[in-house]
């Protein structure tokens, strides 16, 4: 799905997760990829991780990050911005507007 706040980028869809590692080797998954978002633009030393199948009963990134400005602001660099403000490595869009964070940032 095109982001809420850049209809040129992607962010993630229903029940896909676009995925970033910031920095570093980025950690191994058992996760399947999906090719059904083409890459999206990342901000410099973040990783696009791939599009995964997310399931809303069990997310796989639980907690949610706003970014400034609101749903109507997000793009996967203000969500990767937001996410590395909080302290966190890994970052993922979702559904255009949400933005969901997991595992703490080496610092």
């Amino acid at each position: 799905m095109s982001c809420a706040g850049n209809s040129s980028e992607t962010c993630g869809g229903p029940f896909r997760l676009d995925l970033y590692h910031y920095g570093g080797t980025p950690p191994t998954s058992t996760a399947t990829s999906s090719s059904a978002s083409p890459t999206p633009t990342v901000t410099p030393n973040w990783t696009f991780l791939g599009c995964y199948t997310d399931n809303a009963s069990g997310r796989a990134l639980p907690h949610g990050e706003a970014v400034p400005g609101g749903i109507n602001y997000m793009t996967n660099e203000a969500c990767q911005a937001s996410c590395l403000a909080a302290g966190y490595s890994i970052a993922g869009t979702e559904y255009a507007g949400e933005c969901c964070k997991f595992f703490p940032a080496i610092k």
